[in-house]
């Protein structure tokens, strides 16, 4: 774990492509807009936020309530 004071170094240092945000939901965006513009093409998110990019990114949302709740659904079923 490295602090967050780093993460644009870490981000240039490491070639980084893909970013997963599991931040609380009030820091979130900040993480987001932080990798984005340090040049991650890619970020997962996993805050329960609808979280956005003003750069060109491929930006995916996981709600990770609902997965829980299908796959209790499907462990219901079983």
């Amino acid at each position: 774990v490295l602090s967050s004071d780093r993460l644009e170094q870490f981000i240039a240092d490491n070639d980084i492509q893909i970013a997963m945000v599991t931040t609380p939901a009030d820091a979130a965006q900040d993480v987001i807009d932080r990798v984005v513009a340090a040049g991650v093409p890619a970020v997962l998110n996993f805050a329960p936020i609808g979280a956005t990019a003003d750069q060109p990114v491929i930006l995916r949302q996981v709600d990770l309530s609902t997965e829980l709740m299908t796959l209790s659904f499907y462990l219901d079923k079983s």
